[in-house]
């Protein structure tokens, strides 16, 4: 308890100043961020580019001055956010020496300090801020680099190898470990200004014998800090359903305001905490620091101001307050779709949790879950047939190691899905494309994505052909990774939808005229290029988004479509986008629930009613191994 009182009184001894210079220096992001944009843009202008994906990005690299300015963009990434490190450690440092501090006075001494990084003997300073900090999961960083994680597409391709998931765990350890020893650094090169390699040997020598003690410290900071901010927010929470109880006529009135002002107040809530829980942690790890030094803290005391200091710091607070306000509602307002109902859910590998992957069984469960639309993948056989299958290779699915277009479709015919399960054997096992159009006609729209391996002939005809024959354009969408497959496919037919599946996005995608809409991995899926795709009127999906907060962050950046493993969790996203299921409870409890003109209630009925609860709950909350997860997710 004594160090985490030290915490409060270091970052509190001279709060307004603290408060006013984190705010102002996120501001100074956002004026930012545009100038950078541009400064890319420019950059792949130069290599002959006007968008990013996985098919030209290795173009970029083919201008020196391109590479050039990339480089420097990140080194000014990781001075940004080195800057804001610094400034945390001189304000702390002030709050033990009793020095005075000012917003200024911080700047300039974290630019000075941080100027540092820029020499040869710190440049290893620059992967430890921008790589090994955060996708450790550990907030100590803002900007554009606290988000940062490993695709969960990759993640999904290790773990589906048993090498490949050792690796990524010992990837993991390690970085754990490395952050763990060099956690001190950062204090000995802004306090002592030494270089990187002697921080860390420094931070290595604070903690002999204590490293055990840190990550106690950690832990339990992490969880009162939850504990905290959840008491919070339910006293939040309480005050609104008071409020408006007593202000409101009736219960639609009062669950009207109730939601309207809930959603504000969240948001702020998201930013506050965004803003905020990189301070509060740093300020943990410089207490730490100074425990390991010996330093006194007893004598830190929170700074009495002057009457004048006092007016002037409320003014700062109002001025900031009024400027968030804006900035929450701003996001609220522009990026917030205002319907859930026309994001679409799209069952990846037509579902893959709860069936066999790219199987007419898949699709079944897919349609019971609410799916919208299903995905699956295609390619061609050594006799051309069109089967529905993800891998180039069978092994993983069936134990057997053949090419596809090493092996005819009456071979596939006699081998068994090792994912496969008893009881519907004939849904489980590869089908072909014909199959798929047969069981998904009038029931749920696909979209077709066609795999180049290299192998194949015709096959773009050969699927617009199966289309035709069953009449099933309305509800396809061909998809690929490979524009010029589309654009094969646009000149075959040019009403067919058709739809461009990156892994990397970024830049202006009006030239690829081919695609009707996009599919774009979620690291790349953000809400400035989202917008800047419906300003084209391009329909955006997001894959593969799996777990609950990155399907509400999806549906917040405002994508058309969710393409997920899970599509039950998916569609109870939709249900309830926006509204918390527990505190609706509590506001239908408290409040009372609005009736409809012919006196039902407003909630839609799901589409898995007929599933029991066990079941229900089984589906929507499957559990997945934490282990697995990517890099960054406790964040």
């Amino acid at each position: 308890m004594h160090t985490f009182s030290s915490v409060c009184r270091l970052l509190l001894w001279d709060w307004t100043t603290l408060l006013f210079f984190e705010l102002t220096y996120k501001f100074l992001l956002i004026f930012l961020t545009p100038y950078f944009q541009d400064i890319l843009s420019y950059a792949m202008r130069r290599a002959g580019m006007s968008y990013l994906s996985q098919e030209n990005i290795a173009m970029i690299f083919s201008d020196l001055p391109a590479v050039l300015i990339v480089l420097l963009l990140l080194l000014a990434t990781a001075f940004y956010v080195y800057v804001e490190m610094a400034a945390i450690v001189l304000y702390c440092e002030a709050g033990l020496t009793g020095e005075s501090v000012s917003v200024l006075s911080l700047l300039r001494g974290a630019v000075s300090r941080a100027l540092r990084i820029f020499q040869p003997r710190n440049l290893l300073m620059v992967p430890f801020v921008m790589l090994i900090i955060p996708l450790t999961g550990i907030p100590l960083t803002t900007g554009p680099v606290s988000t940062l994680a490993v695709p969960e597409f990759i993640v999904d391709f290790i773990n589906e190898e048993t090498v490949l998931r050792f690796l990524y765990g010992a990837l993991v350890v390690g970085m754990e470990v490395l952050l763990l020893r060099w956690i001190f650094s950062i204090n000995e090169m802004v306090l002592n200004r030494r270089s990187f390699r002697q921080a860390c040997r420094v931070s290595i020598n604070l903690q002999r014998g204590r490293k055990l003690r840190t990550v106690i410290y950690m832990i339990v900071w992490v969880a009162v800090f939850s504990l905290l901010a959840s008491l919070a927010g339910g006293l939040v929470v309480g005050g609104l359903l008071l409020f408006t109880k007593y202000t409101s006529a009736g219960a639609a009135e009062a669950q009207h305001n109730f939601w309207f002002a809930f959603s504000r107040v969240r948001m702020l809530g998201q930013i506050l905490t965004a803003v905020f829980g990189m301070t509060l942690n740093f300020g943990l790890i410089t207490v730490l620091y100074y425990h390991c030094r010996g330093d006194n803290l007893q004598d830190i005391r929170i700074r009495k101001k002057s009457r004048r200091s006092k007016l002037r710091g409320l003014t700062r607070l109002a001025v900031l307050f009024v400027l968030l306000t804006l900035y929450s509602e701003m996001r609220y307002y522009v990026y917030y779709p205002a319907d859930s109902l026309t994001t679409q859910v799209v069952a990846h590998r037509a579902g893959s949790l709860f069936a066999p992957e790219n199987t007419v069984a898949a699709l079944k469960e897919a349609k019971n879950g609410g799916a919208d639309m299903a995905e699956i993948d295609v390619q061609q056989t050594k006799d051309g047939e069109l089967v529905v299958l993800h891998d180039t290779n069978l092994k993983r699915v069936t134990g057997y190691d053949c090419n596809i277009w090493d092996i005819t479709w009456e071979e596939i015919q006699a081998l068994y899905r090792k994912d496969g399960v008893d009881s519907l054997p004939e849904d489980n096992r590869i089908p072909t494309l014909e199959q798929m159009i047969a069981e998904a006609k009038g029931r749920i729209r696909l979209m077709i994505e066609l795999k180049n391996n290299g192998h194949g002939s015709g096959m773009e005809e050969a699927v617009l052909s199966l289309i035709d024959r069953y009449d099933a354009a309305a509800q396809c969408v061909i998809a690929s990774m490979d524009d010029a497959i589309l654009k094969k496919v646009k000149e075959l037919n040019p009403d067919i939808k058709t739809a461009y599946i990156t892994a990397v996005a970024y830049g202006d995608f009006e030239g690829l005229k081919e695609a009707d809409m996009f599919s774009i991995e979620a690291t790349f899926a953000t809400r400035g290029l989202i917008s800047r795709l419906h300003g084209i009127g391009k329909p955006v999906y997001v894959w593969t988004v799996n777990n609950e907060e990155q399907m509400r962050r999806t549906l917040e950046a405002g994508a058309d479509g969710i393409v997920t493993d899970n599509p039950y969790l998916a569609s109870y996203v939709l249900e309830t986008q926006g509204r918390d299921v527990l505190i609706e409870v509590l506001a239908d409890r408290f409040l009372g629930v609005p009736e409809t003109e012919e006196g039902m209630d407003q909630t839609r009925s799901l589409p898995w009613e007929a599933l029991d609860m066990s079941d229900f709950l089984e589906r929507i909350f499957v559990l997945q191994p934490m282990f697995l997860k990517p890099l960054g997710t406790l964040t």
